[in-house]
């Protein structure tokens, strides 16, 4: 199936679906009928010849419970219960990202689960990169939701020196010097910064994968400081910075921060555009 922007593309097994290239509507004798929990999490442990006694003791549920999970006649099982499952039978053989992406979404949960920096980078192609370039001298990069920096134009690498692919736009702003240097507002721009993190913990609403990096955060007076200020949601912080470019001149930057489509980590993947006004004093 055709990959398009901003539409996730599964296969006819992962919906949990048989003969879908068949011209009738029927398949073998029963309407087709769109994906549903129960049928991915059948076709899952059928493929791993799991039984359902076996699965649901490692859950913590019974037989039973599976049995009324795959007939959908239950309703949206629990973010433990889905993450014992999966654990099951991703031990008995791997689930792919597709397949697990798929049972979560189901179920109407967020995947707990946070990919590896590797493979958020490997999803900046060269198309993406090279709308990067095409913004000319506007700073811009791709980032994670933990604002790991994934790439960033030429633009972005001399406005902000010091911070790299690999970095983290967060810790460089709090920690790296060449950042108060290079923004005249660098509390501003940190204090939006730490919202922006604060608002997409919330929204992954499972943050466990998140603990060690607050932790690292955490030592930091700054970060805390902030972290606590940004509770305040009336006073979210300025989007408008001032950029210390080599003329000497301080130059607006009007941010913006946008989710970049990806049918595999959606939500993981974020575009920073800071538009430049050089022609500003």
């Amino acid at each position: 199936m055709a990959n398009m922007q901003g539409v996730a593309t599964i296969s006819c097994e992962d919906a949990g679906l048989r003969g879908a290239g068949r011209r009738s509507s029927e398949v073998d004798g029963a309407a087709v009928q769109p994906p549903s929990f129960g049928a991915v999490l059948r076709l899952l442990r059928d493929e791993r010849r799991v039984s359902r006694e076996r699965l649901g003791m490692a859950a913590g549920v019974s037989a039973s419970y599976i049995t009324h999970l795959e007939l959908g006649r239950r309703g949206r099982p629990t973010q433990a219960v889905v993450e014992a499952l999966f654990g099951c039978l991703n031990r008995v053989h791997p689930v792919s990202h597709r397949s697990r992406r798929l049972l979560f979404d189901l179920a109407g949960l967020p995947d707990p689960a946070a990919p590896e920096l590797d493979e958020l980078r490997a999803a900046i192609t060269p198309a993406k990169l090279r709308r990067l370039e095409r913004l000319g001298s506007d700073p811009a990069g791709y980032f994670d939701a933990r604002w790991h920096v994934l790439a960033l134009n030429d633009a972005a690498r001399q406005a902000f020196p010091g911070l790299t692919v690999g970095g983290n736009w967060l810790i460089w702003l709090l920690e790296d010097l060449r950042a108060e240097t290079a923004l005249l507002d660098r509390d501003a721009a940190a204090r939006a910064s730490v919202g922006v993190l604060r608002a997409r913990l919330a929204a992954f609403d499972v943050p466990d994968w998140s603990a060690e990096f607050l932790a690292e955060l955490g030592r930091s007076p700054e970060f805390r400081r902030l972290w606590s200020q940004c509770q305040d949601l009336d006073n979210p912080g300025e989007r408008i910075v001032r950029l210390h470019d080599r003329a000497g001149r301080f130059i607006p930057l009007d941010v913006q921060l946008y989710d970049v489509e990806s049918a595999r980590y959606p939500g993981w993947i974020r575009m920073l555009w800071a538009m430049a006004d050089f022609d500003a004093e």
